[in-house]
């Protein structure tokens, strides 16, 4: 978890791919070497350690490339290929189990090791991401030609009148200049006396973006992310989060009520399965466009209901019970798991991707420190695990709340904002101009009329 947020970081240096091919080394390493562990501590160094190291260098690069790669159906991207982790929950914990039955401890890591060599396959299929993104470039660029011919169209039309003046005035104001100026018609690229047209404007734009492409990836860390307060909450709910710990102690708890051992894999397989489910049907719904600008407040309003089956566990008894309530978590952990990144990009952007889930990374890696020592200490100190489960229900509805701060805050700022806007235009104020028509450096808002000098001309 703390390696995460590093890689996270390098991969605005370092390509994801290479990232993604050192961590299958260290991952498939890291798992052989187990096989042949002496002592407990052995297997800190080669499970936690080493192979813990290479599942962060595979994880962060291939989850960032999504966000580069997809664009219009991102939410979805995500949901499908986070899916993958819900699909090999769901059959690893039976397997795993078996596998020790037949081949024993060494067996099974050596086992586990050639499975994961299929990273390498996985890993070689990734296609370069400097094609890709040269790819989406071109495309946003169509995309903004199309706006922009449309929005054009849309002004010509509306100032025809005035243009029709304006060619009239300019046309009589030719004929009395010098033999020796020059009229140029129809040109793409063209400033006369202070007057950008659309194409200048556009070149103008994209090499300030180039410019601030080059400089951010010069920086490792962009620390401006802080700045934003909804950002900051988040993170701090992410930390609380994670500090309940029923991925450890659920089990335990299961066997506490009188679970077996097979009946306690099927509940983590069925968590597994309704990850896995819920992961790609909230990226199908969360990409209707009438609910991508709701994401964040639907994310915020799962997160309230999360703590519902914290305080569920510790009443249930039998297992039948543990397999509905388990269903419930894996919805809820499917949601929030596959469309996390999802919101980091609709608060900050892509380019903020890297550095914003960076952070949050090592707010959940603190919580993963806290949080087990304190569920284990409400153990010992009670006896029992119910109380590891409240604390955990009190902490993910405490993260709610603290989400919901910044969300609040965020829907005001927004609605406040918009009411300006809305005043400014009754008050004859316009509150947006086209970017395309500039003269000396000033926005023509719509409605305006243009006074040229007979030197000037717009074509």
């Amino acid at each position: 978890m703390f390696t995460c947020p590093i890689v996270s970081i390098l991969c605005n240096r370092v390509s994801c791919r290479k990232l993604c091919y050192l961590g299958a080394v260290l991952y498939v390493l890291g798992l052989h070497v187990s096989a042949y562990a002496t002592s407990l501590l052995f297997l800190y160094l080669s499970y936690g350690c080493l192979a813990g190291i290479g599942r962060a260098f595979v994880l962060t690069p291939g989850t960032l490339l999504l966000s580069d790669y997809f664009n219009k159906r991102r939410s979805l991207a995500f949901g499908l290929a986070s899916a993958g982790f819900g699909i090999g929950g769901f059959a690893i914990a039976p397997t795993i189990e078996v596998m020790f039955q037949h081949y024993g401890f060494s067996g099974t890591y050596i086992l586990l090791s050639g499975i994961a060599c299929e990273l390498f396959v996985c890993i070689s299929l990734f296609r370069p991401l400097s094609v890709t993104t040269n790819r989406s470039k071109k495309e946003s660029l169509k995309e903004e030609e199309k706006s922009e011919v449309s929005l054009q169209d849309h002004v010509i039309q509306t100032e025809a009148d005035a243009t029709e003046d304006m060619r009239t005035d300019i046309n009589d104001d030719i004929q009395n200049t010098n033999e020796s100026e020059h009229i140029v018609e129809q040109v793409p690229m063209l400033t006369i006396n202070g007057v950008h047209t659309e194409s200048s404007v556009k070149g103008e734009l994209e090499a300030k973006t180039q410019k601030n492409e080059t400089s951010a990836k010069k920086k490792l860390i962009n620390f401006s992310v802080l700045k934003d307060v909804r950002f900051v909450t988040l993170c701090i709910a992410a930390f609380v989060f994670h500090l309940p710990t029923r991925g450890l102690f659920l089990p335990a708890l299961a066997k506490a009520k009188g679970l077996t051992d097979i009946q306690t894999a099927y509940m983590l397989s069925i968590i597994a399965g309704s990850d896995t489910v819920f992961r790609v049907v909230s990226g199908f719904v969360l990409d209707v466009k009438s609910l991508r600008s709701l994401r964040p407040y639907i994310y915020n309003a799962v997160s309230f209901v999360q703590c519902i089956p914290m305080f569920l566990f510790p009443t249930l008894h039998t297992f039948e019970q543990f397999a509905a309530v388990c269903c419930l978590e894996g919805v809820i952990m499917g949601l929030k798991t596959a469309q996390r990144q999802v919101i980091l990009v609709d608060i900050l952007g892509v380019d903020k991707l890297p550095t914003s889930f960076a952070f949050m990374l090592t707010t959940e890696g603190l919580a993963t420190l806290i949080g087990p020592p304190v569920a284990g200490y409400l153990k010992d100190t009670y006896g029992v695990y119910d109380y590891s489960f409240y604390f955990g229900g009190c902490a993910i509805l405490f993260g709610a709340m603290i989400l919901a701060c910044g969300n609040i805050r965020n829907y005001i700022t927004k609605r406040h904002k918009k009411k300006s806007n809305t005043a400014g235009v009754e008050n004859g104020v316009p509150v947006s101009t086209p970017p395309y028509w500039y003269v000396d450096h000033n926005p023509i808002s719509r409605g305006s009329h243009l006074n040229l000098a007979p030197q000037g001309l717009l074509l």
